[in-house]
């Protein structure tokens, strides 16, 4: 290995390490959100602290995901860059999920069975143990149809899809970049 190659792989190796360090932190906020918003569920003023800390928790490990799944394809370990992208897909589902239910407890919007246009979010019965069914088949833009979002939390189900197809194309992007980067190598 060549010595400028060397020093490359040592300086991502460091940056790995601190960038797993990261997301051990961002387990830990997650994790800790949670539980604050089943311990803590009347108090309006920290459910809004915590939608707030939610949104920025989901916008900084998306960010840190895609720099250590562009790190990992230009080591090339590919395998390592697609379980990073399949785990980060499914942490932010689950932050969405958390969203929702912080939506639902505060009245400003809800899930529900019935979607007919004139009801409002306090006059439907809840779907309260759907929130992470439906926020992945909204992440994934499936939408089967059979929840629908009232209230508030149709702004966090179009938010959700948004963030979905942009999860895609990032990760395309950083694939086709891998390809082509290898195959100028071998040619």
């Amino acid at each position: 290995m060549k010595k400028r190659d060397l020093i490359r792989y040592k300086t991502a190796s460091k940056f790995r390490e601190k960038l797993f360090i990261k997301f051990a932190f961002i387990a830990i906020v997650s994790i800790l959100i949670y539980a604050f918003v089943y311990i803590l569920n009347q108090n309006y003023l920290f459910m809004i602290v915590l939608f707030a800390l939610t949104i920025i928790t989901m916008i900084y490990l998306f960010f840190q995901s895609m720099i250590f799944v562009r790190l990992n394809l230009e080591s090339g370990k590919l395998f390592y860059s697609i379980t990073t992208y399949v785990l980060v897909f499914v942490w932010i589902t689950f932050l969405v999920s958390i969203l929702l239910n912080i939506s639902q407890i505060n009245n400003w919007g809800t899930l529900s069975y019935d979607c007919s246009k004139n009801l409002s979010p306090q006059l439907t019965e809840s779907v309260s143990k759907e929130f992470f069914y439906f926020s992945g088949t909204t992440i994934l833009t499936i939408g089967y149809g059979d929840i629908c979002p009232l209230g508030f939390s149709r702004v966090l189900a179009s938010i959700t899809g948004f963030l979905g197809m942009f999860m895609y194309v990032g990760f395309i992007f950083l694939l086709v970049k891998y390809y082509i980067i290898n195959n100028n190598y071998k040619g």
